[in-house]
């Protein structure tokens, strides 16, 4: 009996395991990259800024701040010149669709970027 305990035991530490890293979706990372750029571009606390609910535009943002954190996002990423083109206006239009962090994080990573988060992600 001593064995199959300590056998439950050892297959129960190891699905939590392997539950545990996929619980984060992955644009989770990038939608927290997202948020640090808003926060700056849009000159508003961090913590005021929520992944799944926060709007740009209600926010403070307009078009042209859009534009300016779209481009920062890309740039963060390493997006080169002729994915950004394409990446771009896909990021604007999620934005007027929904103008969350993490739906522009979606829309990063369903464009093959953001898979790994960039240097500084964690910041402050």
């Amino acid at each position: 009996m001593a064995d199959d305990s300590t056998f439950r035991n050892t297959a129960t530490s190891t699905v939590s395991t392997d539950v545990a890293p996929s619980a984060e979706p992955p644009a989770a990372a990038v939608a927290r990259t997202v948020r640090r750029i808003w926060a700056d571009v849009l000159e508003v606390d961090i913590a005021s800024i929520d992944l799944h609910h926060s709007d740009f535009f209600e926010l403070g943002g307009y078009s042209l701040l859009a534009l300016q954190s779209i481009g920062r996002l890309l740039a963060e990423y390493g997006v080169d010149e002729v994915a950004s083109v394409e990446l771009e206006g896909a990021l604007l239009n999620r934005l007027f669709e929904d103008a969350t962090p993490m739906a522009q994080a979606e829309c990063l990573v369903a464009g093959g970027h953001g898979g790994a988060a960039p240097g500084g992600d964690a910041g402050p």
